[in-house]
């Protein structure tokens, strides 16, 4: 059973604010999958770390050197079911 801690593919990627393709090819490789029966997940605190820190690396591209956190994709980003 996945818990809320765990996303599926598609949940992750909307909760990364983008694409499954896009998902797969940018996020995926540096996350681990783990197994829960016939499904695939992703730990929510692995993405939240892996967004903060491709956040951070933008920023420093862009040379400034105010740093926030990054928000979560707001509601309206959000697939409906």
């Amino acid at each position: 059973m996945i818990t809320p801690y765990q996303l599926n593919r598609t949940a992750a990627a909307q909760y990364c604010g983008v694409s499954v393709g896009k998902f797969d090819a940018d996020y995926r490789p540096h996350l681990t999958e783990m197994e829960d029966g016939g499904c695939l997940y992703f730990l929510r605190e692995d993405l939240k770390k892996l967004i903060k820190e491709r956040f951070r690396k933008a920023a420093t591209w862009r040379n400034e050197k105010d740093v926030t956190e990054p928000q979560p994709p707001s509601k309206d980003r959000q697939l409906h079911y």
